[in-house]
């Protein structure tokens, strides 16, 4: 996904603004595949794709302003973790 690999750079370089369009971005993007992958994941995806959901969400209101690195790091990391599945999710130094 595009996007994502965007948004993480654009968080490791705290450039917030456009982190917001492309969290917006990512949030498209997930929610025009959900159902799909919904009808052909496996038992408990559901809570997964739930986890996703919260998880843009948060990282939405983290990109709010102001700003908060620690959170917007967080937020990064759970909804890495469920985008980047078999891959090492992409480390997002933010001091």
């Amino acid at each position: 996904m595009t996007e994502w690999n965007d948004l993480v750079d654009a968080v490791k370089n705290k450039n917030w603004g456009t982190a917001r369009n492309l969290a917006e971005a990512v949030k498209t993007e997930w929610l025009a595949v959900r159902e799909v992958v919904l009808a052909f994941a496996v038992p408990g995806a559901d809570s997964q794709s739930d986890t996703v959901d919260a998880a843009i969400n948060e990282l939405q209101v983290v990109l709010g302003d102001p700003v908060d690195p620690d959170a917007v790091g967080s937020a990064m990391s759970t909804l890495g973790s469920f985008l980047s599945a078999g891959q090492e999710p992409a480390s997002l130094p933010l001091e």
